[in-house]
């Protein structure tokens, strides 16, 4: 059981070290997203995309180990988390104070990445709603006052109605 606890720390070690550059790319995106920089953001995504399925290989490895670890002991490992495995170990095992120092630095990882995710999220809907508001400030520009009783279509004769999208009929 010594060498899967070994590599289940490898694992976390792993996996912590992936999310502090997932972090800093969330980081990143946020000064790009203020900046407008499309052409940054796709580059950003492509690389947070390479990292997250990094990630996502490292949990499947981990899932693997955790499973092993579940038939050694005769546990469900759908019920043992790292917490439940470090409580298993001796007290006076490195293993166990070293898995409790890897989950507190995940959680803590995770849970910056989630407020600087849902950061962004919301600066880009503000700028969607922006773009909105610019294409319907530009549609209603193009359109001419209709006070009076009077309309575009009444004071230039037109009977085609015009749209910034055209398309073939």
């Amino acid at each position: 059981m010594a060498s899967l606890i070994e590599d289940l720390l490898n694992v976390l070690d792993e996996e912590v070290s992936q999310h502090k550059r997932l972090l800093e790319i969330a980081k990143s995106k946020t000064e790009v997203i203020i900046r407008d920089d499309i052409t940054g953001l796709h580059a950003i995504t492509d690389n947070e995309q390479d990292i997250v399925g990094g990630i996502m290989r490292l949990e499947k490895s981990r899932e693997e180990i955790v499973n092993d670890i579940a038939i050694v002991i005769n546990k469900d490992a759908n019920e043992l988390t790292i917490s439940k495995i470090a409580e298993l170990l001796p007290d006076n095992q490195d293993g166990k104070h070293r898995l409790r120092e890897l989950q507190l630095e995940l959680v803590s990882i995770i849970t910056q990445l989630q407020k600087i995710n849902n950061m962004n999220k919301d600066l880009l809907s503000e700028a969607a709603q922006m773009v909105d508001y610019t294409i319907n400030y530009i549609q209603s520009c193009n359109q001419g006052p209709e006070t009076a009783g009077y309309t575009k279509q009444t004071i230039y004769g037109e009977t085609k109605p015009r749209s910034s999208f055209d398309a073939k009929q």
